[in-house]
């Protein structure tokens, strides 16, 4: 896999078990079987007034579900007609999604335009967090704001690692690169004691090869190099592993989902199952 920051080399490189070229990183067997054994097979998490939620684990039975897309744009349901997303239909979709009972989560929703970019990771975690009881998956855009949003959650909240109730959610550059704003990322969430989400986008015949077995084996390879990198900057830090795939349309130069993308999708939740990690997809 390509390791783009260097910090994130040399946390690779102390292991010992790994053959470097430059930014070209060989991770070896032995080193993915001790993270595979590290990592917990039983996530517990909560909602923000420190009551359980649901517990993730290995052979799981039961599924929870979430909203989130990180929309650009917001169908109004008066009027049908499509806007640019802003703060306040963050505020009402939190709110909603709050209210539903059959959602147990909430993910960052969309991404407002009425909001300077560089504070938007800043107010969606203000306006999530204010909105909502149940877990937060967060996604933090900007590498160099997670830190702000942590010191953000634990000015309201406290100690956000003792019960934790949010989720960062990272993802690597397919196919088969781990970049900066990645690996910085994780290291903080795991500094801070936080079991985060680690996924990948896989488009077949774009990013990743055009056979559903060649996609899924970048994908599961994908997930393993960046377990392999959490378990290296602190063993047993809980983490969540998934994929999405999708197809890669070459007249339209854009991605779309088919039968296929769904079969790939609980593949990959079959290799985490057989790996005892909790799956997200």
């Amino acid at each position: 896999i390509k390791v783009e920051c260097e910090a994130a080399r040399k946390i690779f490189s102390k292991s010992g078990s790994v053959i470097q070229n430059d930014e070209i990183i060989y991770i070896q067997e032995e080193l993915i079987d001790y993270a595979l054994e590290a990592v917990p097979s039983k996530i517990k998490v909560f909602k923000k007034n420190g009551q359980h939620a649901f517990t993730l684990k290995e052979n799981q039975e039961e599924s929870y579900f979430g909203i989130g897309v990180t929309n650009i744009n917001f169908q109004d349901i008066k009027t049908n007609k499509t806007k640019p997303f802003i703060r306040n239909h963050m505020q009402v979709s939190t709110k909603l999604g709050d209210l539903l009972e059959n959602f147990d989560m909430i993910s960052t929703l969309g991404i407002p335009n009425d909001v300077a970019p560089q504070n938007v990771d800043l107010y969606n975690v203000l306006d999530m967090y204010v909105n909502s009881e149940k877990p937060l998956v967060l996604l933090i855009s900007e590498g160099n704001k997670i830190s702000e949003v942590f010191d953000l959650i634990g000015s309201l909240q406290g100690n956000i690692s003792e019960k934790p109730f949010i989720i960062p959610y990272f993802n690597p550059v397919s196919p088969l690169v781990l970049n900066k704003s990645t690996t910085d990322k994780m290291v903080e969430t795991i500094n801070q004691q936080l079991p985060f989400i680690f996924s990948n986008y896989g488009m077949y015949g774009g990013t990743t090869p055009i056979s559903e077995a060649g996609s899924l084996a970048v994908l599961t390879a994908e997930l393993l190099a960046g377990l392999v990198f959490s378990q290296l900057v602190k063993k047993s830090t809980p983490v969540i592993l998934g994929s999405l795939p999708a197809g890669f349309d070459m007249q339209t130069m854009g991605t779309f989902y088919s039968t296929s993308s769904y079969l790939m999708n609980l593949a990959s939740a079959e290799m985490m199952n057989h790996y005892k990690i909790p799956h997200c997809g």
